[in-house]
């Protein structure tokens, strides 16, 4: 009998080793924050939350949308997502304001809204250079989904910005790119909207068009001169 026990503990153990794992959840793009970890909060977000407060002046610069509809993996919905990019300035205490407003949207009816301050577009365009360099390094997965980000919008000296991007590869060679808030604000919920079939560049390009109009908006064209008086 007691030859028998050892025996079922054995075949037990070995039928526990041989089990297969239950499926790990996909690797997320979003950083972690931790408390206490400083955060780059957006000045221009604060003063649009305020109540009646409006922006002194705005542009809406475009519209990206996934290029199709696709299922993420592990419950996370159908991925077809859009970004509506307006610039913004806005009058404070201190002087005016200047950014841009992402607001994000997809078909679950899921919506967020993230800003990028004037003073933090270069690190903002140094991160999505550097996830633009990932696209050409992500390989398609046998499942689930895998993510290339920036380091700079998971760690930076100056505090975590709330805008965070990524590209993401899935399997049956689908990809795109990843956009969100990387924690809470009073724009929404930390959490990516996914762009099947879009590229880092496609975003850039917006994010640059929204920086030249608030140049402009800064420094408007000085009137035409006044035409001489004619000669009598």
């Amino acid at each position: 009998m007691k030859h028998r026990v050892i025996a079922l503990l054995f075949a037990l153990a070995g039928t526990l080793r041989g089990a297969e794992p239950a499926p790990a959840p996909p690797p997320s793009a979003l950083p972690e924050v931790h408390i206490g970890q400083k955060l780059a909060l957006s000045r221009l977000e604060d003063r649009l939350s305020q109540p009646g407060a409006e922006p002194r002046w705005s542009k809406t610069i475009g519209k990206l949308v996934g290029a199709y509809r696709t299922q993420l993996p592990f419950g996370g919905g159908t991925a077809q997502a859009t970004a509506v990019v307006t610039a913004l300035a806005a009058n404070a205490p201190d002087g005016v304001l200047r950014g841009l407003r992402i607001e994000l949207s997809d078909p679950s009816g899921k919506r967020a809204t993230v800003y990028i301050d004037e003073d933090t577009f270069a690190d903002v365009k140094q991160g999505l250079a550097d996830v633009a360099s990932m696209e050409t390094r992500m390989s398609p997965r046998s499942s689930g989904i895998g993510y290339g980000g920036a380091a700079i919008f998971w760690s930076r000296k100056d505090g975590l910005l709330p805008f965070t991007a990524s590209t993401y590869a899935m399997a049956d060679n689908e990809w795109g790119l990843a956009v969100g808030r990387a924690y809470p604000g009073p724009g929404g919920s930390a959490g990516l909207f996914h762009f099947p079939g879009r590229e880092v560049a496609e975003l850039t390009a917006l994010i640059d068009r929204g920086i030249q109009a608030l140049k402009e908006e800064e420094s408007p064209p000085a009137p035409p001169a006044p035409k001489p008086a004619a000669a009598r």
